[in-house]
């Protein structure tokens, strides 16, 4: 238990035996998690309930998503939202009577309606002819009023089973908090792209700062100051002359200095225990939403031969944390595949309930 003491040891110097509520529930959280490494698999469900919401920013809800999917289970859909900016909006699902925070992705059906702040904007993409729809600022709407009504459509101007949309995924920073204030940042590439336009700004829709770019990745820029602790800042990549192609979006935020000093100081002391199968500082990750950090480390984990039921399963839900479900889908499918491999039915019906939240959360239809 070496590692549980050095974690409390390195919270508690910094704060004072008369802790504040914060920094004393940080110290209680980091005591369960550094216990649950000695048996990851039963205590990681509930270690991820009491380590509080997933997202970055204010656009966030504990289960959200998966709620969203459940309460639209007969789902006659429009299409996914694919920007929102500017502010908030927030969905109110057929049947449904309260509101809940909208984000990029979520798929709106007939009998939704949508309510955007004054200055928010919103795209959806409408599957029924493959055109962009335009939800107007400080306004409440029917979700389908964007996107033309089924008895217009003929072969000839609605396609049912549209194109598939490209956008450059952002791969980093995605869904995180960082630790450091000058970040580089990483995108796929998108056919027929020539350049991309990068897009800085806050959640209030200020830009901070625009950059054309020909390669998909790029390095802070050296004219802008260092971006500040405490806001979150939402990142778009946009191809320029590529067909069928729309922006991407991701969410970040930089760590205060106190917290950045918390965690360095506590990755230096660190200990690893050969017989964990989790490294320690993974549980001071979760914590902080160092959640980049933390699939930085557990993939290492993988590529050094260190793999396990249990180090797919927190690899797979890290992954689901920052908005990447195909990735997590394949971390839990390795999960259940290495347990049954072990003779471990808890790890692998643990594994298995997983993929199964994923699918159901991602949307109709799952990620087949």
């Amino acid at each position: 238990m070496k590692h549980k003491s050095s974690i409390s040891i390195a919270l508690l110097q910094r704060s004072g035996s008369n802790q504040p509520v914060n920094n004393r529930r940080k110290v209680n959280m980091i005591n369960m998690k550094a216990s649950c490494l000695l048996t990851p698999a039963s205590c990681l469900l509930a270690l991820l309930l009491a380590t509080g919401d997933w997202r970055i920013g204010n656009n966030y809800q504990p289960n959200r998503t998966l709620a969203l999917a459940q309460s639209n289970s007969n789902c006659d859909r429009l299409g996914p939202l694919i920007s929102i900016r500017g502010g908030e909006a927030r969905i109110r699902r057929r049947g449904n009577s309260n509101y809940q925070i909208a984000r990029v992705g979520d798929v709106l059906c007939r009998g939704d309606r949508i309510k955007l702040g004054g200055t928010t904007t919103a795209k959806i993409r409408c599957e029924i002819n493959n055109q962009v729809g335009i939800y107007i600022p400080g306004r409440e709407s029917g979700a389908a009023n964007s996107c033309p009504p089924v008895s217009l459509c003929d072969a000839s101007n609605c396609n049912r089973e549209p194109n598939p949309i490209i956008s450059a995924e952002i791969i980093s920073p995605r869904n995180t908090a960082l630790l450091t204030n000058k970040p580089s940042f990483f995108w796929r590439p998108v056919p027929d792209a020539t350049s991309y336009i990068v897009v800085l700004r806050t959640l209030s829709g200020e830009e901070v700062w625009q950059r054309e770019v020909s390669t998909t990745q790029m390095s802070y820029p050296t004219d802008q100051p260092p971006l500040k602790s405490g806001i979150t800042y939402e990142l778009s990549v946009t191809p320029s002359s590529s067909n069928n192609a729309e922006s991407a979006e991701s969410k970040f935020v930089v760590l205060n200095e106190k917290d950045v000093q918390i965690v360095q100081d506590y990755i230096s002391q660190a200990q690893l225990d050969e017989t964990q199968e989790i490294p320690p500082q993974i549980s001071l990750y979760l914590d902080y939403k160092l959640r980049e950090d933390g699939i930085k480390t557990l993939e290492a984990l993988v590529e050094q031969g260190k793999e396990s039921a249990t180090v797919q399963l927190w690899l797979g839900d890290l992954y689901w944390q920052v908005e990447l479900p195909e990735l997590a889908e394949k971390s839990y499918l390795r999960s259940a595949e290495l347990a049954q491999a072990s003779g471990n039915p808890q790890a692998e019906k643990l594994a298995q309930e997983r993929l199964d939240e994923l699918k159901e959360s991602v949307g109709i239809g799952g990620l087949d």
